[in-house]
């Protein structure tokens, strides 16, 4: 190995030159140690010069870098192709550690950054219940004071059916018929809300009550679609201890043959939360003047205590249990309950527009069990 270090042309950085062609002073094959470090890859050119004839032309496919050393007395002039240059500054330069270790700094700050801004948009948070909850401004397709109210509630699952394909012209068609609909997970949608959607199918107006916020807005919650005036709307939220699976209900009022009808659609929570939900939701129904309608998924079977309860009470009516000849299916948990009004029709439909049954019923007021009600 020959160390050769002097006469270097300032501001080359150190290569390494495995010798291909050189003059009789070193056999083919020797190599050179340049500033320390040894070759790599092969010279393009060498020739021997002394130092005060100009530099030789250099061949036009390689690249004008060009450095020199000294041996013997003489120096010797040394050009190399662009491909070998490129291969001799990649992988032969010593490491800038210092500008690597800011790299990697900023690479790792870059994705803390970006995975805290995912787990603050992905994360659920109660709806602001002290908004105004967002609604149709049309009142064109209002039918006043009805003789007969024709209700549903329905858990749409998002317009997502038991066949996972997604389709709310599926869920409006069993709504058409309907003057009152409670709808439960509903979804916001990049153009509104899918009762807005399902109301433009159905002819009727809307309104949206949000319960969660995801990614910044509201995403998910409770929604009525009718075609009654609706005279007032009250959005109850629901007492949540796990931080997710928020739940509100909606109590609104409509009139029927002169009379104001109060229905409380809402969707109950199925795990820890369900029982101090459902507890109030039928404290708060039972306290409401006749005549009123519970209605919604309570995610419990009729089995429950605090639905075998509410069963027992005279002044309680279930349209299910009165219309289907069987009874509801005993894994049932969406439910309809009244006081003050008479069931002309009740129907569990069965459907591919969701993984929950459409409840319909039809009802009139019994009139001589009716307070009176001024109208305003």
């Amino acid at each position: 190995m020959l160390d050769h270090s002097c006469s270097l042309i300032p501001g080359f950085d150190p290569w390494f030159f495995q010798i291909r062609s050189f003059p009789d002073l070193f056999k083919q094959g020797d190599s050179i140690r340049h500033r320390g470090f040894e070759s790599k890859f092969g010279l393009a050119s060498i020739s021997e010069d002394s130092c005060s004839k100009p530099r030789p032309h250099y061949p036009d496919s390689f690249r004008p870098d060009v450095d020199r050393f000294c041996a013997g007395g003489r120096h010797y002039w040394l050009y190399w192709s662009s491909r070998a240059s490129l291969k001799d500054r990649v992988m032969n330069q010593p490491a800038n550690n210092h500008s690597s270790r800011w790299k990697a700094v900023s690479f790792g700050l870059l994705l803390w950054l970006i995975g805290l801004v995912v787990w603050d948009g992905a994360d659920r948070r109660a709806s602001d219940a002290t908004k105004p909850i967002l609604h149709s401004a049309s009142t064109d397709s209002l039918w006043s004071n009805p003789p007969t109210l024709k209700l549903a509630s329905f858990n749409i699952h998002g317009g997502k059916g038991a066949d996972g394909v997604r389709d709310l012209a599926r869920t409006a068609e069993l709504l058409k018929d309907r003057d009152f609909v409670g709808l439960y997970e509903v979804r916001a949608t990049a153009d509104g809300n899918q009762a807005a959607s399902l109301a433009k199918l159905c002819g009727v107006e809307w309104l949206f009550a949000p319960t969660e916020r995801q990614w910044w807005s509201d995403h998910f919650g409770n929604s009525l679609i009718y075609r009654v005036p609706v005279r007032s709307v009250i959005r109850i939220p629901l007492t949540n201890t796990r931080g997710k699976a928020y739940r509100n209900a909606i109590l609104s009022t409509v009139k029927i043959d002169g009379t104001d009808v109060q229905i409380l659609a809402v969707h109950i929570d199925r795990e820890k939360d369900r029982q101090h939900q459902l507890q109030s939701i039928v404290d708060l129904f039972l306290g409401l003047q006749s005549p009123c309608v519970l209605m919604g998924d309570l995610n419990t079977t009729i089995d429950d205590p605090i639905l075998v309860r509410l069963r027992e009470r005279s002044d309680v009516s279930s349209p299910l249990h009165e219309w289907l000849p069987n009874g509801p299916p005993s894994q049932s948990i969406d439910w309809i309950f009244t006081r003050g009004l008479k069931t002309i029709s009740a129907a569990l439909v069965v459907n591919l527009a969701s993984d929950h049954p459409c409840l319909k019923a039809e009802f009139e007021l019994i009139k001589d069990s009716m307070p009176a009600v001024e109208s305003p």
